[in-house]
């Protein structure tokens, strides 16, 4: 990707970046879980605690593997539908491919 390709909307950015952004959430997620269960534990709800960290963060993974895998699917069915339109467009112009 170039510079071109990020100040033109021909290229969308959110594919290439999606990867990071999974990255950064999963590390809230997991510690966001681990400090909230802590917490609980600490405070004297250790099976709320022990909830919070053996079922909360896996499902919050889990939810957001497949927020992240949606969003993708949006991106992957935009570029199909641009490389159709880009195909069909030379079709009806007399290019072939």
């Amino acid at each position: 990707m170039n510079i071109k390709d990020i100040f033109s909307l021909d290229k969308l950015v959110l594919a290439t970046v999606l990867l990071w952004i999974y990255r950064i959430f999963l590390c809230v997620v997991v510690i966001g879980g681990a400090v909230s269960g802590l917490g609980l534990i600490f405070n004297g709800e250790f099976l709320s605690g022990l909830f919070a960290i053996v079922i909360g963060i896996p499902l919050g993974v889990l939810f957001l593997r497949i927020w992240v895998e949606l969003v993708y699917l949006v991106v992957a069915i935009h570029e199909k539908l641009r490389e159709i339109r880009d195909i069909l467009k030379n079709k009806s112009s007399g290019k072939s491919e």
